[in-house]
């Protein structure tokens, strides 16, 4: 799961390349193809192959295990106390203090690490989802975080010009961003509570992006046309998928878990 990598260190690099190297070449390059087409021609034809190689890199670290940290959004405290850390870590690296530079980074890295896990009470959050359902539930200190339903969008035939070409995805522009915002890497129990278009649609592309320990079906749900996507990507995702009776019941700490659904 990508969650733990810091990508720090890799914006250390990046961010530079395409900050003061590759924008002024294309920047450069363009304004060279209004005063001497060949000449520029010749320089993307030197450009062009390390470009691709470049690309090839970026998308080969995109597939690594672990390579991105994925905390939330920290506070404005919080935030501050990393940029200074970072502009910290560059005053001892110009004094060769290495091991003072990696302290004062991994440090508040660390803080913003542990933020969302020291809330002593119980979160539960009603995404905006439209005319569906999903709702977060965040029990105190992190121990667990249930999802229920992932939206979804009611389809209906259209004409093909009134079709969008970029379809709007609520699992991929809601849910998703939601939870990578609050810093919740893992979800404990996703639960399906029926097999609804505006319910379950949006399931998939959280399934995709975010690491969950099981799912919560009602009895006979998986026959539905519906769900197969989902049951297709979390057998894909080795995600065990159980069926739960109404009245199943479960204690986490000092809160209660009941299912009233059918």
């Amino acid at each position: 799961m990508n969650y733990l990598y810091p990508r720090f260190f890799v914006n250390i690099v990046f961010v530079p390349l395409f900050s003061f190297v590759i924008l002024p070449f294309n920047i450069v390059a363009f304004v060279l193809s209004y005063l001497s087409l060949p000449f520029a021609n010749i320089l993307f034809a030197g450009y062009e192959p390390l470009r691709n190689w470049l690309t090839e890199i970026i998308f080969y670290m995109q597939e690594l295990p672990w390579q991105l940290w994925s905390p939330g959004k920290p506070s404005i405290w919080l935030s501050c106390i990393a940029l200074l850390s970072v502009l910290a870590s560059f005053y001892y690296l110009e004094i060769k203090r290495f091991k003072k530079a990696m302290m004062v980074l991994v440090i508040p890295a660390i803080l913003i690490q542990l933020a969302p896990m020291l809330y002593n009470e119980t979160k539960i959050t009603f995404l905006n989802v439209g005319q569906g359902d999903s709702i977060v539930i965040e029990l105190p200190f992190r121990r667990a975080v249930y999802v229920i339903d992932a939206g979804g969008v009611l389809r209906f035939e259209q004409e093909s010009w009134k079709k969008a070409d970029s379809p709007y995805e609520v699992g991929k522009q809601v849910v998703v961003p939601f939870l990578k915002g609050k810093g919740i890497r893992t979800i404990d129990i996703f639960i399906a509570s029926h097999a609804d278009a505006d319910h379950i649609e949006g399931a998939e592309e959280v399934l995709q992006e975010i690491n969950i320990k099981e799912i919560h079906v009602t009895p006979g749900s998986l026959n539905e046309p519906l769900m197969h996507d989902l049951w297709q990507e979390a057998t894909k995702r080795h995600i065990p998928i159980k069926e739960k009776m109404k009245g199943t019941s479960w204690r986490v700490g000092e809160t209660d878990f009941l299912l009233l659904m059918a």
